[in-house]
């Protein structure tokens, strides 16, 4: 699992000292409107975004770190929920979830986590494990054996 690309239920997200935090979700349908809440470890929503015309299917957002008060937020975990409605304004299916490389696994009471981009996220929560994107190397031999 380690150093492969994991795919995971839920809703956490790690925001590094500089840079951005990766959110993800999955539309069941195409969006009119998103709604996209962030909330602090003790859970005070600091920051909200609404995006327009959203596909149906897996989805990303880069939150930039910044707070609704202006501010940028301090390094650590996060949370994070996702509404959306369609053009008649019902309710659709929003599924957050953790997409990141596997960095390590620790043991808590007997259960297994790993870590996907500094948050811990339970074994049990896995959906898909994958490989990194990258391309494999090449062999070095012309092939002719």
């Amino acid at each position: 699992l380690i150093g492969h690309q994991v795919k995971a239920a839920g809703n956490n997200m790690y925001l590094p000292n500089e840079g951005n935090a990766t959110l993800n979700y999955k539309l069941g349908e195409y969006a009119d409107s998103v709604t996209i809440d962030i909330f602090d470890g003790s859970g005070e929503k600091v920051a909200t975004y609404t995006l327009d015309k959203i596909g149906s299917g897996d989805q990303v957002f880069e939150w930039d770190g910044w707070t609704t008060n202006g501010e940028r937020a301090g390094a650590g975990t996060y949370s994070y929920t996702v509404t959306a409605t369609n053009s008649n304004g019902d309710e659709i299916t929003a599924t957050p979830f953790m997409l990141g490389i596997a960095d390590g696994v620790q043991y808590q009471d007997g259960q297994a986590f790993l870590m996907i981009d500094g948050t811990s996220v339970p074994l049990g929560d896995v959906i898909e494990v994958g490989d990194t994107g990258e391309e494999p190397e090449e062999d070095a031999g012309n092939g002719d054996g």
